[in-house]
């Protein structure tokens, strides 16, 4: 039996804002940044993925493999940039006759929530749970995150990269 909450995707998940938007725009030094991945938000509660609504992904066992019993994953189950159609075919439509194509999906984790039953964890603490939680899982892996320098830096990566 798990030691933590099966179903904490019901208190919420974290929801990345959009900068453009936020005004007056704060100075974003120090905070973590990643890419916007165009995937599926997903929810690993150590037994099963669930949607930000509760609903279940119905993954196959061997995409499940490897991932963690006692640690939480938030994140995103990917196929490519601009494939998000696809992505969302696989996911919603697997009832046995689309098993073989979650191969091309990635489980991208940004957080862990739940680490060993702490909910209290820094930022910094649950990213390296991430890192080592999807370690064995060959199915999942931590999305890249850094450190920003400030507007310039937040202002030089998205045109870059996003």
């Amino acid at each position: 039996m798990s030691t933590t909450n099966d179903y904490a995707f019901k208190q919420g998940v974290l929801l990345a804002e959009t900068y453009e938007k936020i005004s007056p725009r704060p100075d974003p030094t120090g905070w973590w940044i990643s890419e916007k991945l165009d995937g599926v938000r997903a929810y690993w509660n150590g037994k099963n993925f669930y949607s930000r609504n509760g609903l279940i992904f119905d993954a196959p066992e061997w995409f499940k493999a490897g991932l963690p019993t006692q640690v939480h994953l938030d994140g995103e189950l990917w196929c490519g940039r601009e494939q998000f159609e696809r992505c969302v075919g696989i996911i919603k439509y697997h009832k046995g006759s689309t098993a073989a194509e979650w191969a091309g999906l990635v489980f991208l984790c940004f957080d862990a929530p739940f680490v060993r039953g702490d909910e209290t964890l820094p930022y910094e603490e649950r990213h390296e749970a991430v890192v080592g939680a999807t370690s064995s899982a060959k199915y999942a892996a931590p999305v890249g995150v850094r450190k920003c320098t400030g507007q310039a830096n937040l202002f030089a990566l998205s045109v870059c990269c996003g």
